[in-house]
């Protein structure tokens, strides 16, 4: 027996790329790493307990949300954590200096950044500062700063950030 002719009319119901319309769709991915994370000092102003210079191990974590690309996913999970991973290597092992505060005199020399406040005065080796564009260095600031550090990297815009100053202690700064 022949084959029967085929029929040049059929219609494609093969699964589209995508098998739901991703208009009505979001995704929201989680990047939390064990490797994600920094130590530093700071102090806050006017601050009963916190007002004296101590330090935390930071831990990072951030939430995208977007669309799924060509290549399946939202964002590439290597590159997010690398950029996680440059902003908190340029904050680990620091003293974090609140650049905006109306509280804090700074005075920077070639070699050394004096911090006076009050009836405190801070003289550190300028290498072991980072003068951050905040007004307090609180999780909260921390959080907005490193969302900042990472929006002028990504083209994704809607992502929040995460900063975990001790267990159970967690801010968020961002756009979801």
């Amino acid at each position: 027996m022949d084959d029967p002719p085929l029929n040049n009319n059929l219609v494609d119901i093969s699964p589209s790329r995508h098998s739901h319309d991703d208009s009505k769709h979001r995704y929201e991915l989680k990047i939390a790493h064990h490797s994600l994370i920094f130590s530093s000092a700071h102090f806050l102003i006017n601050h009963a307990k916190c007002g004296r210079l101590h330090g935390h191990n930071y831990s990072v974590s951030v939430l995208i949300e977007g669309p799924i690309t060509e290549q399946d996913m939202v964002i590439d999970f290597m590159k997010i954590k690398k950029l996680i991973r440059e902003v908190c290597a340029k904050l680990d092992h620091k003293i974090l200096v609140p650049h905006h505060s109306p509280f804090l005199e700074i005075l920077i020399t070639e070699k050394s950044i004096k911090l006076k406040s009050h009836r405190k005065l801070y003289i550190f080796p300028k290498e072991d500062c980072m003068i951050l564009e905040i007004e307090a260095v609180t999780s909260e600031l921390l959080a907005s700063y490193i969302w900042k550090q990472l929006a002028s990297k990504l083209t994704q815009k809607q992502f929040s950030v995460l900063i975990e100053e001790t267990p159970g202690a967690v801010a968020k700064f961002g756009v979801i």
